[in-house]
């Protein structure tokens, strides 16, 4: 994915009231979609195979979009989630940060929903240390005219590792129309790290090698800095 594509995807945030444009900032909008909807990147992999089987189209596409949970919108929310990342991502580069970053589902989900073509799209669930994309993709746009009017809706469960600096996420179950996908489809969106971008970004790739962690912890992802000296 090119830079073009990232930033045509990446959602347009006003800064909070009152505070001054941050440069280079924007590259933790790519982390959050990363975290955020990681199922899109799998289930456009796996919509991309299903066009060319008829067979699974009944299968595991629908005629109507799943219905996604409503996101509470709350601009004060919002705001002090923006104003905790700004904090902690300026700490971290200074080495000076004391204290972990908490991204709940709910953060997450309004970062979503800053995004035009991702909010009716995806939701984030993290829960039992672990992080699921609930997702409904419309299909009207495949080459296949078969395809047309039809929607793939399910849930991906995901793994994050993260080691050294570096990110990996990979997609451990997938559930389309309400039934696991095809094992052989599945191997094959699993050999792919959903957050390979992440290595493209200079800047994103300084920031994750200042981090001691990354974790899934009960209903939060959770962000380490290394220990202070």
């Amino acid at each position: 994915m090119t830079d073009a594509a990232l930033d045509s995807q990446s959602p347009v945030v006003e800064h909070p009231p009152g505070s001054k444009p941050r440069r280079k900032r924007r590259w933790w909008f790519y982390l959050g979609i990363t975290l955020g909807v990681l199922a899109l990147l799998g289930i456009v992999a796996v919509a991309g195979i299903v066009m060319y089987w008829r067979s699974l189209i009944r299968n595991y596409t629908t005629t109507e979009p799943q219905p996604l949970p409503v996101v509470q919108q709350s601009d004060l929310d919002f705001t002090a989630f923006y104003t905790r990342w700004a904090s902690f991502y300026e700490a971290v580069g200074e080495g000076t940060a004391a204290q972990n970053f908490q991204a709940t589902a709910g953060d997450l989900n309004r970062l979503i929903a800053q995004n035009a073509d991702l909010k009716d799209r995806v939701r984030v669930i993290i829960t039992n240390n672990q992080v699921f994309g609930q997702f409904t993709f419309p299909l009207d746009k495949a080459k296949q005219r078969e395809l047309h009017g039809r929607h793939i809706n399910g849930l991906v469960r995901l793994n994050l590792n993260f080691e050294d600096g570096w990110l990996t996420v990979g997609v451990a179950e997938l559930h389309a129309n309400g039934k696991p996908i095809p094992r052989w489809i599945l191997k094959k969106v699993q050999r792919e790290n959903l957050a390979k971008d992440l290595d493209k970004n200079p800047e994103a790739t300084a920031f994750l090698h200042q981090l001691e962690a990354i974790a899934v912890e009960e209903d939060q992802i959770v962000l380490k800095p290394h220990a202070r000296r």
